[in-house]
């Protein structure tokens, strides 16, 4: 693991782990302004565009420093992105489906956030 690997303390695992929710506050403040300013697909590739190079640079970090970082930049992406989608969830879909497509949204919110905890686990 990296902890093992690189000499973690529980406290550097722990703001390892934290980071991302730290830039999803961080991305969901800033969202809802640039999503107005450019528009809410927009937004949403940006996001997009965001988690995958993101999560291409945490592949590749060599140092506990650079990977704190890499996770900061996902959790931006991420927490960029949420907003923007819901906001075109309800601009676009009929009144009697928003909360159904809310619904599924966060659900597999969840199960992507289950999987990466079992990933975690067996890697």
């Amino acid at each position: 693991t990296i902890g093992a690997d690189w000499q973690l303390s529980p406290m550097s695992k722990g703001f390892l782990m934290s980071m991302l929710l730290v830039g999803l506050g961080t991305g969901s403040a800033i969202s809802g302004w640039l999503s107005d300013a450019y528009g809410r697909r927009n937004s949403i590739l940006m996001a997009l565009c965001g988690i995958i190079a993101s999560n291409l640079t945490t592949l590749f970090a060599t140092g506990y420093w650079y990977m704190l970082f890499c996770r900061l930049l996902a959790g931006i992406s991420v927490g960029f992105g949420i907003p923007a989608w819901l906001s075109l969830i309800n601009e676009l879909s009929p009144i009697r489906a928003r909360a159904p497509l809310q619904a599924i949204g966060g659900f597999f919110f969840l199960v992507g956030s289950s999987y990466a905890c079992v990933s975690i686990i067996i890697v």
